[in-house]
C-alpha cells in the first residue's frame, strides 16, 4: 500500500516543484494590501481642570497610604 520508495518520491517531487515554484515568485508582482480605514474621533473637554484632578489624585494617594498604615496596625505622624 505505502511503499515507503513511492512515499519518499512523492515527498521529493513535491519538495522540488516547490522549489522551483519559489525562484519563479521573485518576478511576480507584489500584491499590497488596502490600507486600514483609521476613522479619527475628536477628543472630548475633560471634565475637570488638570489641577483639580491632580488634587483628586493626591487625595486619593493619601486614602490609599492611610487605608495601608491602619491594616499593618502602623501609626502614622500627622504633618502640619
Amino acid at each position: 500500500m505505502n511503499d515507503p520508495q513511492n512515499v519518499n518520491f512523492k515527498r521529493f517531487r513535491r519538495g522540488f516543484v516547490r522549489g522551483l515554484a519559489g525562484a519563479l515568485t521573485l518576478y511576480s508582482p507584489a500584491t499590497i494590501p488596502a490600507p486600514a480605514r483609521i476613522d479619527v474621533q475628536p477628543l472630548r473637554e475633560p471634565a475637570k481642570s488638570a489641577s483639580e484632578a491632580l488634587r483628586n489624585d493626591w487625595v486619593q494617594t493619601g486614602k490609599d497610604i492611610d487605608a495601608a498604615v491602619a491594616k499593618y496596625g502602623k501609626t502614622r505622624s500627622k504633618a502640619s
